[in-house]
Parts: C-alpha cells; structure tokens; sequence
C-alpha cells in the first residue's frame, strides 16, 4: 500500500511536524509526479502554478495531518487545474485515500 511508508510515524509525532518528515511524505507523493517540481518557500500560502508547486513553510511544526493535507492540496490541482470545484474534490478525496488512510 502506498501509505505503509507512515508507519507509526502520525502517532509517535502527533504534535509537531519536522521538515525532513515532510520531504519524505512529498518524496512519496512525487513517485506518482515525477515531471513536478515541488520547492518549499517563506510566502503563504502554498500554491500550484503549472508544474511547479510551492509549499508555504510554515507548515513545518505544526500538527503532521495539516502539513499532509496542504501538500494533498496542492498535487490535487495538478490533475484538476484551478478552483475548488467536484474536480477538484474528488482528485483531493482519491489522494487523500491512498496516502492517508490505513486499508486494513
């Protein structure tokens, strides 16, 4: 399964994300982009422009989910394009079941 990498990881580090445990999870999610550059950066928010996407990094500390789902977020555009429309939704929604959710 594509979520395994997690491991016990959300639950040992519940409270506050690292850098390096969110380029792993970016790293993860690339293997399905390879052809999308992904940078971190110091303005908010982060954002998806053509191929490239720009994660704010103030997420880095913060809860490990929030940080997971703004970088969902973003690679959910690539497919759907701009706005938050039922395109949008869904490819966050099919996202979010293959890295997030534990298929026991």
């Amino acid at each position: 399964m594509s979520n395994e990498w997690l491991g016990n990881e959300m639950a040992i580090n519940m409270g506050s994300s690292t850098k390096a445990q969110l380029d792993r999870f970016i790293k993860n999610v690339r293997n399905d982009y390879p052809d999308i550059s992904v940078r971190w950066t110091k303005t908010a928010p982060s954002i998806c422009l053509n191929k490239k996407i720009w994660i704010h990094g103030g997420i880095i500390g913060k809860y490990p989910w929030e940080g997971y789902h703004q970088i969902l977020h973003e690679f959910a555009h690539i497919k759907a394009g701009p706005g938050h429309g039922q395109k949008f939704h869904k490819e966050y929604a099919r996202l979010i079941r293959k890295y997030l959710v534990k298929n026991d």
